[in-house]
């Protein structure tokens, strides 16, 4: 969601949210939605949203 405002092209911005599950390891539930995850998935999901935004403090 915080990417949909952005004017980045499509390209990057699916470059980016790639890197970052793959950094929380949240690669293979990347279609799931929040409620079909797990507690501690959905609080990685949450991170990776405050990440992709540029967030300086989480």
């Amino acid at each position: 969601m915080p990417l949909l405002k952005s004017n980045l092209p499509e390209a990057k911005k699916a470059a980016r949210v790639t890197a970052i599950l793959d950094k929380l390891g949240l690669e293979d539930q990347r279609h799931m939605l929040p409620e079909d995850l797990s507690g501690g998935e959905d609080q990685r999901g949450a991170i990776g949203r405050a990440l992709i935004s540029g967030a300086r403090i989480i």
